[in-house]
């Protein structure tokens, strides 16, 4: 049994590769999940106001500390 030209053209096989890889491709774009922040702040720091009387104002000048982990961490 002997096939013929037009049993098997390469421009059959080139259409079926595209598509296999279109379809591959397709496949790797479902998979991807959007990553959402939560919020857009890098870096947190705080004051302490021991007494409670402060000011807006006077608070601004005074020297914040940075927040390293949680603030539950530092809580506890």
């Amino acid at each position: 049994m002997h096939l013929t030209k037009t049993s098997f053209k390469p421009t059959h096989f080139k259409k079926f590769r595209f598509c296999l890889l279109q379809f591959i491709v397709l496949i790797f774009l479902l998979q991807i999940k959007p990553v959402i922040a939560k919020d857009y702040i890098s870096e947190r720091t705080y004051f302490e106001d021991k007494t409670g009387n402060m000011s807006f104002q006077e608070v601004k000048g005074k020297n914040f500390e940075k927040i390293v982990g949680t603030v539950l961490q530092m809580l506890n």
